[in-house]
Parts: C-alpha cells; sequence; structure tokens
C-alpha cells in the first residue's frame, strides 16, 4: 500500500449471516475463550482484535518507513519506545482496542436503530468479495483464504463478515446519522477556509500508478515500467480534456484505497510523501492538473475548486460530527471496555 493511502479500519464481527425477507440478522460465533475485551458485555473476539491490530501495524511501519525493508528491521522498530513511553507493540495493541470499540459502539447503535442491510447491500458485499478472490487468488478460493489469512491473519469467510459489519456500521447507520446534520454552502466555505488556513492543508484528487513492486519495494521490469509510464500520460490526458476524476480513480489508480474515497486526500507540507508531489501540490492553483514522476511511482493530480468539492467537504463535515458523537459515546460508563489481559498478552505482532 503506498505510504499516503487513509487506511480505513473496520472491525471483525465474527457472525452468522442468515437471510431472512431481504434482511440480515447477525449471531456471534466464537470459540470458548477466546476473546480479548468486552464493551457493554458484548465480546471482542481474538479474531476482530488481530485485525484491527494488523491494520494498526500496516499503519506504523508505513509511518516510520520499515514497511519496503526487511523483516528485521520491522521487528528491531517493535522494539523501539514511543513517544508515550511504552514498546511501540503496547501503543499499537492499545489503539487496536479503540478502533474496536469504537465499530463495538456503532454496531450496537446500528442494532438499536434496527437497521440492517437488504438484499442490494448483500449483493454489493458479495461482489466484493468475489473481487476479493480475483485479487487475491486469481478467482482460486483457497489460494485467495491463504493469501487472506497472511495479509489480515485472518479466514476468507471472517473477512465477509468484516465488510457486511461494517456496511452495516460505518456505512448505513453513520449515512443516517450523517444525513440528518445540516450545513450551508456559505458555513462550508468559511470552514474550509479556515482549516486552509490553520491547519495548512490542501485537498486534491489524485491517481497513483506505481512502478515498484508492493511487496519488496524494488522497480518492476523495464517493459512494466514503460507499460505505467504510457498509461500515466493518457490518464493525463484525460483528466485534461475534463473525464471524471473519480472514474479515472475507479479505473485505473493502483492505491485500492483510494478508491473507497474517489482519490481524495488532504495533504500537508509535513505529509511523508515525495518531495516532488509537495511541491506540485503547494504550488498549484485551484483547477491544476498535473503528472508527477517520483521513484515510487507516477501521480496524476488535480488540485479542485471549492465548487467541485462542496459536495465532499459536506460529507466529511457531516462525518466529522457523527465522529464527535462517537467520541462522547466513548466516555459513557456504559461502553466501557474491560480487557482480558491473558489474551492480549499472549497476541504478538512478531
Amino acid at each position: 500500500m503506498i505510504s499516503n493511502t487513509r487506511i480505513v479500519i473496520v472491525a471483525v464481527f465474527l457472525v452468522l449471516a442468515i437471510v431472512v425477507g431481504g434482511t440480515i440478522a447477525y449471531q456471534v460465533h466464537e470459540s470458548s475463550n477466546s476473546y480479548v475485551a468486552t464493551v457493554a458485555g458484548e465480546k471482542v473476539t481474538t479474531a476482530e482484535f488481530k485485525f484491527f491490530l494488523r491494520m494498526i501495524k500496516n499503519n506504523y511501519e508505513t509511518k516510520a518507513g520499515v514497511d519496503y525493508q526487511s523483516d528485521d528491521a520491522k521487528k528491531n522498530f517493535w522494539k523501539t519506545t514511543t513517544n508515550k513511553g511504552e514498546a511501540a507493540e503496547v501503543t499499537a495493541k492499545n489503539d487496536a482496542l479503540l478502533e474496536v470499540q469504537k465499530f463495538k459502539i456503532m454496531l450496537m447503535k446500528a442494532k438499536q436503530a434496527n437497521i440492517t442491510l437488504d438484499n442490494t447491500d448483500l449483493d454489493k458485499a458479495k461482489q466484493t468479495m468475489d473481487n476479493i478472490v480475483l485479487a487475491e487468488g486469481d478467482g482460486d478460493k483457497a489460494q485467495a483464504e491463504k493469501n487472506i489469512k497472511k495479509k489480515y491473519w485472518i479466514t476468507l469467510s471472517e473477512y465477509d463478515a468484516i465488510y457486511k459489519n461494517y456496511m452495516l456500521a460505518f456505512g448505513k447507520y453513520a449515512s443516517i446519522e450523517a444525513d440528518s446534520i445540516r450545513i450551508t454552502d456559505s458555513q462550508l466555505l468559511k470552514k474550509y477556509t479556515e482549516a486552509m488556513n490553520k491547519e495548512g492543508k490542501i485537498t486534491v484528487w489524485e491517481v497513483f500508478l506505481e512502478t515498484v513492486d508492493p511487496s519488496s519495494g524494488k522497480p518492476l521490469a523495464n517493459d512494466k515500467v514503460k507499460e505505467k509510464t504510457d498509461l500515466a500520460k493518457e490518464v493525463y490526458s484525460k483528466a485534461k480534456n475534463g473525464e471524471n476524476f473519480d472514474t479515472l480513480v475507479a479505473n485505473y489508480t493502483d492505491d485500492v484505497g483510494a478508491k473507497q474515497n474517489g482519490g481524495e486526500f488532504s495533504v500537508t507540507r509535513d505529509e511523508k510523501m515525495p518531495q516532488e508531489y509537495i511541491d506540485w501540490v503547494f504550488n498549484a492553483k485551484e483547477g491544476d492538473i498535473g503528472l508527477v514522476t517520483t521513484n515510487r511511482g507516477y501521480y496524476v493530480i488535480k488540485r479542485p475548486r471549492f465548487d467541485e468539492l462542496k459536495d465532499s467537504l459536506k460529507r466529511t463535515y457531516q462525518l466529522d460530527e457523527v465522529n464527535k458523537k462517537l467520541e462522547e459515546w466513548m466516555k459513557d460508563d456504559h461502553y466501557k471496555m474491560n480487557v482480558n489481559k491473558g489474551a492480549l498478552n499472549s497476541i504478538k505482532l512478531y
């Protein structure tokens, strides 16, 4: 995964899916004593926690710049002490606990509101899983199972459950909550301008075409690099000619995570990105489109105008407000997390 991918953290909530009248119900399915914590009486299974921890682990290694380095380099990183004065592994585990707590709360809220997945949602989930089997196993389910276990420390069926529950909690429920929050265009422009001035953030749209092997960090073969170069020029030309950027991202970007948000990112000057990328972003004017070459690959970038950003900015604002609600719920004693320290300590990053 490239360095500016915004990793979306979701929970692994082991379930049996029961389709009844176009809706889906959930039931916990776990082995005895296979839990790391409880939230409001509901267990956080070992599988759930491991998935969160794996995502946190990847994020930490990317930020530390060891994501493309050897296993020994990664192991040495996890022996370091964080700015919290504790081992990096301890901090990562605590972060994973917080993320799984958030998910549990959102899932509970969705259930309390009687929100369920309908047949359309389930069809989307099935298509997603079919795509994963294609991407991870070239259509071979057994091979996809092996790769998913290696990447995420869970089974393919557990991954399927993650996606469905993510749709329920952070898709349907969060969306309904966000829809209830109102903001005018003038209020939105004011907030956007204030954020740019205060935080120094610039919003861009981008398509990333990678010229290194993501697993080894080594450059691709010359013929593959040429293919990427030609494709980058083609995407740049399409962007300049006004083709919808969401479509370009969906069809061409190598940043899988970016497909979820149309390739939109907020960038600061201290972002862990190639200098060529940062230089272009902070020298560009609204409406500019550029093709930036880096040692990791090509970026086709657009700095959109406010009127082009308005809809996504509104949604960001609404979801930020939902997140504020979530932060308040986390302070409620009812949702307090009780940790099974024995189970937690038995889980190792390496």
